[in-house]
């Protein structure tokens, strides 16, 4: 399944309240089945809402003029980054190779949060079939592919 909402409105729940809600449920109430299941319920809202924020940050860059797509990159990177999402599974071909290039271009720029890219972070985002691509970029950027693609 691949979200291909065109709605510019994000998600109004914020991403940092779910991740709290989730860490609060303690294990003891994460064992039993009526919590287990709405634990499930709420990792799967989260993924859900973290995969919706790409695709509007996506669809932005894809809308806006290309020589002004560096803010709107830039805004897509810092949201990868600042909530450390990894892929949550529910994104196209093309969202999935933007997200892996504005990390890539987050740390070449060095913007605020850089350092904590990993490679785990990019290389999810990043198909087998493309990582000699991805790593031809972060050379071409001037970066060490080996530090940011597994």
């Amino acid at each position: 399944m691949t979200i291909t909402d065109t709605n510019s409105n994000p998600g109004t729940r914020p991403i940092s309240s779910l991740t709290r809600a989730l860490s609060q449920i303690s294990l003891e109430e994460q064992g039993r089945p009526t919590k287990k299941a709405a634990l499930a319920i709420a990792r799967e809202t989260l993924k859900n809402e973290q995969s919706q924020q790409i695709v509007f940050h996506c669809n932005a860059i894809d809308r806006d003029v290309p020589s002004i797509q560096v803010n709107t990159r830039k805004a897509l990177s810092t949201y990868l980054v600042n909530n450390q999402i990894q892929n949550p599974g529910l994104l196209s071909e093309r969202q999935r190779g933007l997200c892996a290039w504005t990390l890539l271009e987050h740390v070449a720029r060095g913007d605020q949060g850089f350092q904590k890219v990993n490679s785990a972070l990019v290389s999810s985002y990043i198909q087998p079939a493309q990582k000699a691509r991805f790593e031809a970029l972060a050379k071409s950027m001037n970066l060490d592919p080996g530090k940011f693609i597994a």
